[in-house]
């Protein structure tokens, strides 16, 4: 490469690859970084895409309904990892 002096061309280091160019072959990236021709990219059209905004409402919601409970009795309390079991009178029953 010619070190010659051009009027009003100076010189410009790539921050991508390090090698020294004229401010005549660099351009500015859209991330700021100045670059040679051949590292120069355009940015990607995914970056400009917008999202939507969602409608998150049910469109026919219905009150909970209250909690019925079912009363009745209880023969034997049972635990799974246990040997013996409570039955309703008080008694333990060995399994």
């Amino acid at each position: 490469m010619e070190e010659r002096y051009v009027p009003g061309d100076f010189w410009r280091c790539c921050d991508v690859c390090g090698l020294k160019y004229r401010s005549s072959q660099t351009r500015k990236r859209w991330d700021g970084a100045w670059v040679c021709l051949s590292d120069y990219e355009e940015r990607h059209p995914q970056d400009f895409v917008r999202g939507r905004k969602d409608r998150q409402s049910v469109p026919e919601s219905r009150p909970e309904p209250t909690e019925t409970f079912v009363s009745g009795s209880v023969d034997v309390i049972y635990a799974p990892d246990a040997e013996q079991v409570l039955a309703p009178d008080g008694d333990m029953v060995v399994i």
